[in-house]
C-alpha cells in the first residue's frame, strides 16, 4: 500500500513539477489539459508558485520576483491556468510590501489583476470566483480601478455562506480558508469591515471554526485542500506582531499553520470551546465538546449550491479527540489527482452504511469528478442529551433509512445504529460501521466485541454488541494534502437491522 503510493506520488506531485518547468512556456490552456489527460496533479503546482517565499528573511527578493515574472509570462505554463491562483500572489505580494515599503511590487499586482480580470472563474460558483473577486478588490484598494468589483465581492460572500455562518463548500477546509480570507481583508483595509461583515453570519463562522478544530489542525470534513492565504510559519516580525494579537491559531503536527486576527471584531468574546454543543443544519454537523473530549458527527449537505464539489459521501461519519488526542479521524484525501474519487466514497469514512451482498450502497452517486447526485434526504436533531442524524437512501427496490443516535455524558458515549426498511424484508443486506484511527493510534481486540485503542498515555475502550463481527485492518490515511500514513481501522458488521456500541474514556 505504501510502495503504491509512493510511486503514484512521484508520478503526479514530483513528475508535475517537472512537466511543468519543461512547459513554462506552452500557452497554459494546454498544460492544463495535459495534466488533466496524464492524471498528474496541478494543485501542489500552483502553491510552489504562490510566493511565499517574500514573506521569509530572504534577501534579493526584487530580483527574485522579476526573475520568477520573466519566466512566467502570462498565459504561459501552468501558472496563468487558473485565475484563483493570482490572488494567492497578489496577497504574498502585498504582505512583503506592508513589510518593507521600499519593495516595489505595484506593477505585479496590477498584472495580476489584470489577468483575472480577463478570466473571471464565473463558471466556478465556488471559491474561485470569490478569490478572483478578493485580489481585484485589493488591487482595486491599493492602486484604484473603477470596477463593481466590491459589489461583486459582497454578492458572492452573502451567496455562500449559509444562515449559520458555515461556508457552502460543505468542507472545514474551505471554510476556513475563505473565512481567513475575509479577515485578512479585514485586517489590512479596516474601512471594509462593516460591509464585509454585514453580508455572513461572521460569528457563526468562526465559532464553526473552533468546533472543528483540533489540536494538530482541524477536523477534516469534505476535501482536505491544506491552502492558505498567508503562510504564518514563516519567521518574520510582521508576522509576529499579528500572531502576539488576539487570533483564532489551527496548527498541524509542527507548527502554525493558520493566525486569524480577530481582534477587531465585535461579538465574539462570548466564543467558549468548551463545554458546549454546537449544531450546525446548514453545513449537517454537530460538534460536542467537554472537558475530556470532542466529538463530531456530520450528516453533510451537499455544497455549493447542490454542485458538491468538494463533498465526500461521509454521511453519518464520525471523528473523536480524547484529552487532546484524535483517536477517530476521517482519513481526507491524499492528492486530488490519485484515487480521489474512491476516498471520497462511503467505505472511506467513519461512516454508518448498508450493504448489499457486499457492495456498499452510496448514500450519493457521484456523476462526474466534481459533482454528486442530489436525492438523499438528510437531516440532524437535537434532543436534550441526544443527538439524532439520518438519511434515507432511494433504491431500486424500496427507501432505506440509516439512523445514528449518539447518547453523550462526561466519560462515555453510546451509540446506537439503525437500519430500517419501508416495506418488506431484502435479502442479502447487511448494516456495517466502518471507524478510522489516527495514526498514532494502536487498536487491539481485547475479546470478541471489545477494541482498545491506544494513543501515548489515553485509552479508549470500544464495546459492541455480540451480533457484531469485528475485524481490524490497515488503511491510508490523509491529515494533510499530499501526506499520508498508515493507519489501523475497524470494520463492523452484523445481520441485525440494529445494534449499539459505546466509546468509553478510561
Amino acid at each position: 500500500m505504501e510502495f503504491r503510493l509512493n510511486i503514484l506520488k512521484v508520478y503526479s506531485f514530483y513528475f508535475g513539477f517537472i512537466v511543468s518547468i519543461l512547459l513554462r512556456f506552452a500557452p497554459s490552456r494546454y498544460v492544463l489539459s495535459l495534466f488533466k489527460r496524464m492524471n498528474l496533479d496541478a494543485r501542489s503546482v500552483w502553491e510552489y508558485e504562490r510566493l511565499n517565499f517574500l514573506l521569509s528573511k530572504r534577501k534579493c527578493k526584487m530580483l527574485f520576483v522579476s526573475l520568477y515574472y520573466f519566466f512566467s509570462p502570462v498565459g504561459k505554463g501552468l501558472t496563468w491556468s487558473c485565475s484563483m491562483e493570482s490572488t494567492y500572489r497578489i496577497y504574498n505580494l502585498l504582505f512583503a510590501n506592508y513589510i518593507n515599503t521600499n519593495f516595489r511590487v505595484e506593477k505585479y499586482i496590477i498584472k495580476e489583476a489584470n489577468f483575472i480580470k480577463n478570466n473571471l472563474e464565473l463558471h466556478s460558483n465556488n471559491n474561485h470566483i470569490l478569490f478572483n473577486y478578493i485580489g481585484l478588490v485589493i488591487s482595486d484598494e491599493l492602486y484604484g480601478g473603477g470596477g463593481n468589483y466590491h459589489r461583486l465581492l459582497y454578492s458572492e460572500i452573502k451567496k455562500q455562506f449559509n444562515n449559520d455562518g458555515t461556508n457552502f463548500e460543505a468542507s472545514t477546509s474551505y471554510h476556513v480558508l475563505v473565512v481567513e480570507s475575509i479577515l485578512w481583508l479585514i485586517y489590512f483595509f479596516p474601512h471594509l469591515k462593516n460591509e464585509l461583515l454585514k453580508q455572513f453570519n461572521y460569528t457563526g463562522a468562526i465559532r464553526f471554526i473552533l468546533s472543528v478544530k483540533t489540536e494538530f489542525g482541524i477536523y477534516n470534513v469534505g476535501d482536505n485542500d491544506g491552502s492558505v492565504c498567508i503562510n504564518t510559519q514563516i519567521d518574520n516580525p510582521f508576522l509576529s506582531t499579528i500572531k502576539s494579537k488576539r487570533t483564532v491559531q489551527l496548527y498541524n503536527i509542527n507548527h502554525i499553520i493558520r493566525a486569524f486576527d480577530i481582534d477587531d471584531i465585535d461579538d465574539i468574546d462570548d466564543i467558549d470551546d468548551i463545554d458546549d454543543i454546537d449544531v450546525f443544519n446548514d453545513f449537517g454537523l454537530v460538534s460536542i465538546r467537554n472537558e475530556n473530549y470532542k466529538l463530531l458527527l456530520f450528516n453533510t449537505n451537499i455544497g455549493q449550491a447542490g454542485k458538491g464539489g468538494h463533498n465526500h459521501n461521509d454521511l453519518l461519519s464520525l471523528c473523536l479527540s480524547y484529552n487532546g488526542r484524535e483517536f477517530i479521524i476521517d482519513p481526507g484525501v491524499f492528492l486530488y489527482s490519485v484515487d480521489r474519487d474512491k476516498q471520497r466514497s462511503i467505505t472511506k469514512h467513519s461512516s454508518l452504511f448498508a450493504c448489499l451482498n457486499g457492495e456498499a450502497l452510496e448514500p450519493e452517486l457521484f456523476l462526474n469528478r466534481f459533482g454528486v447526485s442530489n436525492q438523499t434526504k438528510k437531516r440532524v436533531l437535537r434532543r436534550n442529551q441526544d443527538i439524532e442524524a439520518s438519511y434515507s437512501l432511494p433504491t431500486s427496490f424500496d427507501d432505506l433509512t440509516l439512523c445514528r443516535t449518539i447518547n453523550y455524558s462526561l466519560n462515555e458515549i453510546v451509540i446506537t445504529d439503525s437500519l430500517l426498511i419501508e416495506r418488506g424484508f431484502i435479502s442479502g443486506l447487511q448494516l456495517r460501521s466502518n471507524l478510522f484511527f489516527s495514526d498514532t493510534v494502536v487498536a487491539k481486540k481485547i475479546s470478541n466485541n471489545e477494541v482498545l485503542l491506544c494513543n501515548g498515555i489515553e485509552r479508549v475502550l470500544l464495546i459492541f454488541d455480540s451480533s457484531c463481527t469485528i475485524e481490524i485492518s490497515y488503511s491510508s490515511i490523509s491529515s494533510d494534502y499530499n501526506k499520508f500514513a498508515t493507519s489501523q481501522f475497524l470494520n463492523v458488521s452484523t445481520n441485525e437491522r440494529e445494534f449499539k456500541w459505546s466509546i468509553k474514556l478510561i
